[in-house]
């Protein structure tokens, strides 16, 4: 099994029809910055994306068929279990398969494949922004390039988020660090973290704080109860196991940030009778918010009470 970093995997010859691809860089900078790439290199061919097993059972003995015209496919294939995507790869199809690995041992059933590291680039963000400021026309000193690289690693910021901040400025103009601090504190991305990390915290003044703030920029109250429910699982699974490479759950791969300071630091802040009440009162919640029709800021300020209460 050949391992190979993205950077340098793009500059050689193709190399069979089946990659795997780990991802260390976050999400959206891996479909910004690296996705398209692999497209060109790839041929440029029809992308079917495909994830879980359920939606590979209703499209992939489809999708994974010779083309009538002879057009190669790149299916890119997330969410599977290793032992389901090993028998995908041994199937006669001529298309490229690229899988997103979910923790996956890897080993020498994956020999005829490539492994393509993709991280996130040496310097990072800090380059990254000084570049797009740059050809803006605008100015950043080092401690505003410092703040903004740090928000771009903790909330997997991709390039259309970095568009969206500096386009508020006008050519010429210098980023100062209270433009930064003001921009993070109105952003619904920034708030539903801090909002999840109160919660997390047990620290109700907080959560309570950012839960208005959420609900005056109009987030949806019933997402806002599934990333609640994301973050008491991931609690849940701290104090059971020491996995810490995928979401047992959704077998996502957690970043070590998160792991590391969201969820370990936290682990002990409720005890597991006090996570499993915790989903009780998240179900009750969403019962009412899809049956009675409520004020959602008196319910979910009442859930919190709830959750948190000792």
């Amino acid at each position: 099994m050949e391992k190979v970093e993205f950077k340098t995997w793009i500059g050689q010859d193709i190399k069979g029809r089946c990659f795997v691809l780990e991802l260390s860089a976050g999400g959206k900078y891996f479909e910004d910055q690296c996705w398209p790439q692999m497209v060109e290199k790839l041929g440029g061919g029809k992308v079917v994306r495909i994830k879980g097993e359920r939606e590979w059972e209703e499209k992939g003995e489809e999708a994974i068929l010779p083309s009538l015209f002879g057009e190669k496919k790149i299916l890119l294939l997330e969410d599977l279990e290793e032992s389901l995507a090993l028998k995908i790869k041994k199937t006669s199809s001529p298309h490229f398969l690229v899988f997103i690995s979910s923790g996956w041992r890897g080993g020498k059933e994956w020999d005829d494949s490539i492994w393509v590291k993709v991280e996130p680039p040496r310097g990072g963000w800090e380059d990254f922004w000084e570049k797009e400021a740059r050809r803006r026309k605008l100015s950043l000193d080092y401690q505003v390039v410092r703040s903004l690289s740090r928000w771009s690693r903790e909330y997997d910021w991709g390039e259309e988020d970095v568009e969206q901040f500096l386009s508020q400025f006008p050519e010429g103009e210098t980023v100062k660090m209270e433009d930064v601090e003001l921009y993070f504190e109105k952003n619904e991305r920034t708030l539903l973290f801090r909002f999840l990390d109160a919660t997390g915290e047990r620290n109700l003044e907080r959560a309570t704080f950012y839960l208005h703030s959420l609900l005056g920029v109009g987030f949806p109250p019933s997402l806002l109860l599934t990333h609640i429910a994301r973050r008491f699982r991931l609690l849940w699974q701290a104090q059971e196991t020491e996995e810490e490479v995928v979401d047992l759950w959704s077998g996502r791969k957690l970043s070590s940030f998160e792991w590391e300071r969201k969820i370990l630091k936290n682990k002990n802040k409720y005890n597991l009778e006090e996570i499993k009440r915790a989903f009780e009162v998240l179900y009750q919640t969403d019962r009412a918010i899809k049956t009675r029709n409520p004020d959602p800021e008196s319910l979910l300020l009442g859930m919190l009470v709830k959750i948190m209460a000792e």
